[in-house]
């Protein structure tokens, strides 16, 4: 399966120094900045890997490793497992050691600056700006189920219900969509009072 690792560092890291680090190590670095939550400005790096769940976790803690032996202080290890389809993850019990289903989609047009107004109605819902990316203006909207009482389909319709939403209001967003099923998470306290599972 593929996954994603997300590393995220303590605060009062120094970003050049890491951004410089992430990229002469082939990782993307990200910035993320929020409005609202306990921890809104969150810096760290997202790479791809193939595998099983434990190979995954094993290469979370790795690239984790390295983050530290390199001087930074690695705050937060996950990972998510890309599940475009409600097959990518036939082989995972999701209800039993899933912690949460996400789905992200990018802004295009806010115009009218309703996007707040739209996503206070949804509590499972958020919105953050990845300021290092070359569309640091585009905002990404959050979609978060926990797997206790949601599932894949569950995720896949509330995530069109919103963009519908979104649209009436006024409010573009790009056609691609990622859907992700995190399955580790070492710090979810990060997203608290971001999201409304934590």
């Amino acid at each position: 399966m593929v996954c994603e690792i997300h590393i995220t560092l303590a605060e009062g890291a120094d970003e050049p120094a890491f951004v410089k680090w992430c990229e002469d190590n082939k990782l993307k670095p990200i910035k993320a900045v929020s409005e609202k939550g306990d921890y809104p400005v969150q810096l760290m790096m997202s790479k791809y890997v193939n595998g099983s769940v434990s190979e995954c976790i094993e290469r979370t803690h790795k690239v984790s490793d390295q983050i530290k032996t390199a001087g930074f202080d690695a705050k937060r290890d996950k990972f998510e497992i890309c599940c475009s389809r409600a097959e990518s993850s036939k082989d995972f019990n999701v209800a039993k050691d899933g912690l949460h289903f996400e789905s992200y989609l990018t802004v295009k047009n806010d115009d009218e600056g309703k996007l707040t107004e739209v996503l206070n109605k949804h509590p499972a819902t958020g919105a953050s700006v990845n300021v290092l990316s070359k569309n640091s203006k585009m905002l990404l909207v959050t979609v978060r189920l926990p797997c206790d009482k949601y599932c894949w389909k569950d995720l896949k319709q509330q995530t069109e219900d919103l963009v519908a939403e979104l649209l009436d209001e006024g409010i573009t967003v790009e056609d691609k969509k990622h859907l992700e099923l995190a399955v580790y998470d070492n710090f979810r306290e990060m997203d608290r009072n971001w999201l409304v599972d934590v």
